[in-house]
């Protein structure tokens, strides 16, 4: 499943990885909190 995850979110990223760097920041200060 988790294998399937990344896959999922390798092709979001390609789909719009402006979008996903700016979710990533925002998961990674929240996860920093």
């Amino acid at each position: 499943l988790d294998f399937a995850m990344r896959i999922i979110m390798g092709f979001e990223y390609m789909a719009n990885p402006i979008e996903k760097v700016m979710k990533d920041h925002n998961s990674f200060k929240v996860g920093k909190g």
